[in-house]
């Protein structure tokens, strides 16, 4: 007969787990369960890096856009119909204007389209930025009736924020007094 110490520790051991490590069923399962967030998270990372791409092609094209309609505003360049005209810095972009009457007389509507063209269809984007602006013949019209109402200016060496000295008065002198002692 087997002494009970033996015994015990014999069933202590049928108790646990029959097994010391992992079955290959369980290994393959953790394998593809680990491919299979790996495949997720590259998929997330390239969305973000197109994304990331796309949201600078945009902002480039709002500010290209904003440019040019400044320099159109500004008279730089004369605002008239284009169909895509390159940018001078970079060939990829291009733009377009077209003008169109406005709702009142005197008054354009001018349209201003940004485009890229990019080599596959994530690098192309598009903005367009509208505005009425005054005719511009008005003021070329206006011109030489308003230089001959006003009258000329009168050229002094003030500087910003000293009074104007009327034009028979002579300034103070340094060597005045302006104490009553004398």
């Amino acid at each position: 007969m087997m002494p009970t110490a033996h015994i015990v520790t014999r069933r202590r051991r049928l108790a646990r787990s029959p097994r010391n490590g992992l079955t290959l069923f369980e290994l393959l399962l953790a394998l593809a369960i680990f491919l299979t967030s790996l495949a997720a998270l590259a998929q997330l990372l390239a969305s973000g890096a197109r994304a990331a791409a796309q949201s600078q092609l945009q902002t480039e094209a709002i500010l290209r856009c904003e440019s040019k309609l400044g320099e159109l505003v500004s008279g730089i360049t004369p605002i008239k119909a284009v169909s895509n005209q390159a940018f001078d810095d970079d060939s990829t972009w291009s733009w377009r204007v077209t003008v169109s009457d406005g709702p009142w007389p005197n008054l354009q509507l001018v349209e201003l389209r940004v485009s890229h063209r990019g080599q596959s269809s994530l690098g192309d984007t598009s903005h367009t930025l509208r505005r009425y602006l005054r005719d511009p013949r008005l003021f070329v019209d206006e011109a030489p009736r308003r230089t001959s109402a006003f009258p000329p200016r009168r050229s002094g060496n003030r500087t910003r924020g000293q009074p104007a000295t009327p034009p028979n008065t002579a300034p103070p002198s340094a060597t005045e007094s302006k104490d009553s002692d004398g």
